[in-house]
Parts: structure tokens; sequence; C-alpha cells
């Protein structure tokens, strides 16, 4: 079993939660976009290694489009 969820709080922020059952599994973030960057950050939870940090940072290019 598993199941997740994301709330676009603005236009540019969303709001991101999630579970899996077996192994037990827990998970939370947000994501921010601004211009061409994304930005996310998470925080993981699972039995056998405890609380995880998670970030990522994303410059989207554009080759040959207006």
């Amino acid at each position: 079993w598993h199941g997740a969820m994301e709330f676009r709080f603005l236009r540019n922020v969303v709001f991101r939660t999630g579970f899996r059952y077996q192994p037990l599994m827990l998970s939370a973030g947000t994501g921010f976009r601004y211009w061409k960057v994304d930005a996310d950050y998470a925080v993981q939870y699972n039995r056998s290694t405890g609380v995880s940090l998670h970030a990522t940072a994303r410059y989207r290019l554009s080759f040959g489009r207006k």
C-alpha cells in the first residue's frame, strides 16, 4: 500500500506528503518554482534508516523555443 498528495499553495509553491505501508515510510516536502529554477526539499522517515533529508535544484533550459 502507498499513497501521496500534492497541494498547490500558491502558483509557485507546492506541499507534498506520502506514505508506504510495507515497509513503513513517511515523507513530506515542499517545492518552489521561480522563472526557470525549481527547488524541492523533503524529509523522509523509515524504520531501518530513520530520518533522511533530500534537497534538489533544477534549472530548465530551452533550446529553440520562444
